[in-house]
């Protein structure tokens, strides 16, 4: 029997828009900030909410534990993948994912 935490993550998970890498596009030759390995035509990604892109596998096992974004620590929650995946990917390949760093001091305090 599945645990109900995981079956409902993998619920929301499916609400999440995945894609396929294409370099030919505007997309930077960048890395998945969580392995760290290049993007390569026809990786699986996955575009959080925050627009932030992962390699499909790294960001859906990082999901599974903590279901916030890890570059900017956005929670992904289900009112905004409700209206998330309301709108298609059009328009997604324009945008360049983003580096691990980008956001993050969003999330830190004032010094």
């Amino acid at each position: 029997m599945e645990d109900p935490k995981k079956a409902h993550i993998s619920a929301l998970l499916e609400q999440i828009p995945a894609d396929t890498y294409k370099k030919e596009g505007k997309m930077k030759d960048i890395e998945c900030p969580i392995c760290m390995v290049d993007f390569i035509d026809g990786d699986p990604i996955r575009y959080l909410p925050c627009m932030h892109c992962y390699h499909k596998n790294c960001v859906d096992d990082w999901l599974m534990r903590s279901f916030s974004c890890p570059s900017c620590m956005e929670p992904v929650d289900s009112a905004m993948l409700s209206s998330f995946a309301a709108h298609t990917l059009q328009g997604l390949e324009a945008l360049a994912c983003c580096p691990a760093t980008s956001g993050i001091h969003h999330s830190l305090p004032p010094l």
